[in-house]
């Protein structure tokens, strides 16, 4: 999925709505295992692989996005070096929403969170964009 999606923003120049798309998916798949029973295996795995298509294929077009708006070669490596460390924390904190004192009712916090921000992420795209 995002090799295939990053050929085809890169051959189109639809980074912006390609990118809207992925994180609605990701965040649709975040909010449905989130609102599913706990004991719904197959179907909040299904959701986690549909989360994780939506919210991992983002990561390389948003880059290149970046470095396609950019300069120098410079400015290029400052940016993504930058962009890549402020976006580590996210991902520390993404791990400890999981609390394991809601492993009986399936995580609905570390879902609901990982969910939101993809949510406002493809709202902001949008806007950014328009």
């Amino acid at each position: 999925m995002t090799i295939l999606l990053s050929f085809y923003c890169e051959k189109s120049d639809k980074r912006a709505v390609t990118t809207i798309g992925l994180m609605l998916v990701g965040a649709a798949g975040f909010i449905v295992s989130a609102c599913l029973p706990p004991k719904e295996y197959s179907a909040r795995y299904a959701c986690l692989v549909i989360a994780a298509c939506g919210t991992f294929a983002t990561i390389p077009i948003l880059l290149g996005w970046l470095s396609a708006n950019l300069r120098s070669t410079s400015a290029q490596g400052l940016a993504l070096a930058l962009n890549i460390s402020f976006g580590a924390p996210g991902q520390i904190l993404g791990v400890w929403i999981y609390k394991a004192s809601e492993a009986k009712v399936g995580y609905p916090t570390g879902h609901w969170v990982n969910g939101s921000p993809l949510l406002v992420g493809s709202v902001l795209t949008g806007v950014l964009v328009a």
